[in-house]
């Protein structure tokens, strides 16, 4: 039988729906060898990339990166796999995009080019990104980005505050800012993976449907559940499998 694509899962806490969407057996990942790669809160700040490998920059971050690794690693070796699926890590999506919206219904003119580059600067700020363009230029492994997700349901004020247009956002400006950012990932080598449009309601927010269980308890409106994971991580499936082409996954 064919070797199975070996895909790792990298992430922060919100690789934690994949995580839940595989094991509760919401999408189908018998086509890969799977392993995942991760962990919550600040210590996702504490990694490094050297010599192909994304590693903790201290014992600490280590040990806990590898209680909640599936194989145990302390580290993530990009050339053991032939895919890795960078899920969130820090990687801006939702503020980018809600500061371009906002700014185009204040009035001001954001030309293709400009508001392209805005975009690419602001991606390549978050160390992560950084990441998955030095691990596509390996050429061991293919890359898959999946950015931080939009927030779901009533925003807290300080959103509304700093953006308080941006529900009027239309599903052809939303296309246009996925297209502009899967052109920036494809251009480095990556694919984007990115919510379809029937996954978004009221402009750049994602349909409370997809709100964690304990949100009104938590207020959390940054992490998604499982059926958030099981719908993401598919597309990134499909990827590996060839239904969709790496590289160009929505691109204009």
């Amino acid at each position: 039988m064919p070797q199975k694509p070996r895909l790792a899962v990298f992430g922060d806490s919100h690789y934690a729906c994949v995580k839940r969407a595989v094991d509760q057996g919401l999408v189908d990942a018998s086509t890969v060898e799977l392993e995942f790669w991760g962990h919550a809160g600040r210590r996702f700040h504490h990694l490094s990339f050297v010599d192909g490998v994304i590693t903790p920059t201290d014992d600490y971050t280590a040990e806990r990166f590898a209680k909640f690794s599936t194989r145990n690693r302390r580290s993530l070796t990009v050339s053991e796999f032939d895919w890795v699926f960078f899920m969130g890590c820090r990687i801006p999506a939702f503020g980018l995009h809600a500061a371009i919206m906002q700014e185009r219904r204040n009035g001001t003119h954001l030309t293709d080019g400009l508001t392209r580059r805005i975009i690419e600067d602001k991606l390549k700020s978050a160390p992560a990104f950084g990441f998955a363009i030095a691990a596509a230029r390996l050429g061991t492994a293919r890359i898959v980005v999946a950015p931080t997700p939009f927030p779901t349901g009533i925003e807290p004020f300080h959103l509304a505050e700093r953006f308080p247009d941006i529900r009027d956002t239309t599903a052809a400006e939303r296309a246009e800012l996925q297209a502009i950012t899967a052109d920036v990932l494809g251009d480095a080598g990556l694919s984007l993976i990115w919510p379809p449009d029937d996954m978004f309601s009221d402009g750049l927010y994602n349909d409370p449907d997809y709100r964690v269980e304990t949100h009104a308890e938590t207020g959390d409106i940054a992490h998604k559940n499982a059926q958030y994971g099981a719908r993401i991580f598919s597309l990134a499936l499909e990827v590996v499998a060839g239904k969709t082409p790496a590289t160009t996954l929505q691109r204009r």
